[in-house]
């Protein structure tokens, strides 16, 4: 550990000390500590729990899908975003996950909700991080997206990292390339098949070759991104319409409402599934 580290992390012992968060022991256990920078240059202190981990009876849950939480902007005109400091170290009672989300449709109903988070907030004796909070916002950056009225798109931040990636040099630098661009694999038609040329190689019988295939692929990948493509939010009130399509190695298909793409959805076809005749594949798409 670094000295600023080092002066950092008893700078925030003593500060979580004395709020009572945490309290002196005489435990025979223990885990490393480390640092992450956060986006504005201070330090995340962060516990290496893996040994523990591997001894904990686990309490698996599904994962919330990030489609989600924007379908449940649709509606909203207004948005606001309030991070708290060191949130993580708060627990929300089971069956109140979803009292969090707040949707308005005006300004002045937006005030009035936000006015009573605030109070509740002020009443719980909870703080925000001012600097990372926006209020009655018509656009706002929310988990690497842009959403605004009725749209949504990719965080330019986003973007921008993915048009500056260098070719991957083995599997590694592959799987982190890919782990970025799958996040956003909705905005892209046909995206399991652009991909495959890259996908292979992640095979447990494929041995590292970068062809030029694989590299057209990550070209074209990174052009469809860049593109700065823009979706609709879903409106639950009015009809959808869906289209799909197969082809000799994937099927995709297309969310639309009122003639705007929702979501692009895609996947590869697996090998028995390639010898299917083309009806078979539209029918299975």
């Amino acid at each position: 550990m670094s000295q600023p580290e080092l002066v950092e992390l008893r700078k925030q012992l003593k500060d979580m000390l004395e709020s009572g968060i945490i309290k002196p022991a005489k435990s025979p256990y223990g885990a490393p500590v480390l640092f992450q920078k956060k986006a504005d240059g201070s330090l995340r202190m962060c516990c290496d729990y893996r040994a523990l981990n591997k001894i904990t009876v686990k309490n698996k849950y599904p994962i919330p899908l990030v489609a989600d939480y924007f379908d449940r902007l649709s509606q909203a005109n207004y948005f606001t975003k309030i991070d708290l400091r060191s949130d993580y170290w708060l627990r929300i009672k089971e069956g109140d996950e979803a009292k969090t989300t707040v949707v308005t449709r005006t300004l002045a109903e937006h005030v009035e909700h936000l006015q009573q988070v605030l109070a509740r907030l002020r009443e719980y004796e909870l703080y925000a991080k001012v600097s990372k909070c926006s209020f009655a916002q018509e656009t706002i950056s929310f988990l690497g997206h842009i959403v605004e009225r009725g749209r949504i798109r990719m965080d330019p931040k986003k973007v921008q990292a993915i048009e500056e990636w260098k070719p991957p040099s083995d599997v590694h630098d592959l799987c982190l390339f890919l782990g970025l661009v799958n996040y956003y694999r909705r905005f892209v038609k046909s995206y399991s098949e652009i991909a495959r040329p890259m996908t292979d190689l992640l095979k447990k019988t494929e041995t590292w070759n970068w062809t030029p295939q694989c590299q057209e692929s990550f070209d074209r990948l990174k052009r469809a991104m860049v593109t700065d493509p823009v979706l609709a939010l879903p409106d639950m009130s009015k009809p959808f319409v869906v289209e799909t399509d197969a082809s000799d190695f994937a099927l995709g298909g297309v969310l639309m409402q009122d003639g705007h793409p929702v979501a692009f959805e895609n996947r590869k076809l697996k090998d028995v599934q390639r010898r299917y005749s083309v009806h078979e594949k539209e029918l299975l798409a």
